[in-house]
């Protein structure tokens, strides 16, 4: 069994472009692409498309990799590995439901 400190999470940033037709094709492409390597309802955050982040538990190196030959032209992604002990300890805020 792993420690806290071993098992890492990939904290992924993107900003992709929308302003064509063909730039929209490539960014649902590239949503696909995150979900199969893991990033699912409740780990991936859509502010609108073409930006978000994500957040998958596949090894670090390879969502690199594969993040990286499949970024659209002129998009833009950002990885950041983090342990289970770093994720234990992040803060999510929630507003109070009316």
């Amino acid at each position: 069994m792993k420690s806290g400190f071993q098992m890492t999470w990939t904290l992924i940033g993107y900003q992709l472009p929308t302003d064509t037709a063909e730039a929209k094709r490539g960014a649902r492409q590239f949503r696909r692409v995150l979900l199969s390597l893991g990033a699912g309802k409740g780990t991936l955050q859509d502010f609108r498309l073409g930006r978000g982040v994500g957040l998958i538990s596949c090894d670090y190196n390879r969502a690199c990799k594969t993040l990286s030959e499949n970024v659209p032209p002129n998009g833009e992604v950002r990885c950041v590995p983090i342990t289970d002990k770093q994720y234990e300890h992040s803060y999510i805020g929630w507003g109070k439901l009316k």
